[in-house]
């Protein structure tokens, strides 16, 4: 079974509140993407920085497990996840950033059954989140960026445009928070 990993690291500075924290009805978002992971990944690993505290209660209320990247206000994503290859996790992984929505159930069960390395996609645009195979999960350690190790992954093709998103404004929360919410509203 796959394990996933959520990049937390950064300090929202756009956002000017922790995008982590940002809530969803009862929820914030970390805990809502901890809990979708859940559905098809054996472990569910948070990579935070600037929060950490608040990440490691939310990890141990969850079942998830934290890592801190200490040096998060000078790395990069790719650099997150490099503080996860000493737990020597299950690949394939499926990593997403926190600031991207969490990913519906569907889509996800059609990544982490992908035999190699896949990025979902829509309309053949490529988002969130990606699965790295063992074969990527070993070039971690000297890639300079994700998308170098990604390539030509296969694109999993995906109905749902929110893939495509990172949310780094409070604009951009406003408007899809309420049209995440009107939709569950509508979901029986």
């Amino acid at each position: 079974m796959a394990s996933a990993i959520i990049l937390a690291a950064g300090g929202s500075r756009r956002m000017g509140e922790p995008k982590a924290l940002l809530s969803i009805g009862e929820k914030c978002l970390v805990e809502r993407h901890i809990e979708v992971l859940f559905e098809q990944c054996s472990r569910v690993v948070v990579v935070g920085g600037a929060l950490r505290q608040s990440l490691e209660d939310i990890c141990r209320r969850t079942g998830a497990q934290f890592v801190h990247n200490s040096d998060w206000e000078t790395t990069m994503p790719i650099d997150s996840l490099r503080c996860v290859l000493a737990l020597n996790l299950p690949g394939p992984w499926v990593v997403t950033p926190v600031d991207a929505p969490p990913v519906l159930v569907e889509d996800l069960s059609n990544l982490v059954n992908c035999k190699t390395s896949a990025v979902l996609a829509y309309q053949g645009r490529s988002g969130h989140p990606v699965l790295l195979a063992q074969s990527e999960i070993a070039r971690l350690p000297k890639a300079l960026h994700l998308r170098e190790i990604l390539g030509d992954s296969d694109q999993v093709p995906s109905q749902n445009p929110d893939c495509l998103l990172n949310i780094n404004h409070p604009e951009q929360w406003a408007s899809w928070v309420d049209s995440y919410l009107g939709r569950a509203k509508k979901t029986p």
